[in-house]
């Protein structure tokens, strides 16, 4: 890993009455937890992102908690999924979902963001 550039993405989220709308706005709403059974979609912000192309973007969505433990759902690996995916909040707890972006084969940027799920 060679951490040289930069990697934005953004997060919005929509379920349990709301429209989609940012990430933070849903944290802000709801006591810093996103509700369960929400939708979030994330997309690098090529904008924003300071890598040369041509790059490659992974993603990494890490879920943690009893009911992941339980239902064999850790997850936590490292995929190939362009530059948007889509996830939703089936556990309780600490998640996070990170960006990668790969040029030449190697590790040149990388962005985490926090999805603290609650009750």
């Amino acid at each position: 890993m060679k951490l040289q550039y930069a990697i934005e993405f953004s997060c919005t989220a929509e379920g349990h009455g709301f429209r989609e709308h940012p990430l933070q706005y849903f944290l802000s709403k709801c006591l810093g937890f996103l509700p369960h059974n929400c939708q979030i979609k994330c997309m690098v912000d090529v904008s924003k992102t300071t890598v040369p192309g041509p790059y490659e973007v992974l993603w990494k969505v890490k879920n943690v908690g009893p009911t992941a433990e339980r239902k064999d759902c850790i997850r936590g690996q490292i995929v190939k999924r362009g530059f948007s995916i889509v996830e939703h909040t089936d556990f309780f707890g600490p998640h996070y979902i990170e960006c990668y972006a790969i040029k030449n084969g190697v590790c040149v940027a990388r962005k985490r963001i926090d999805v603290p799920i609650g009750r």
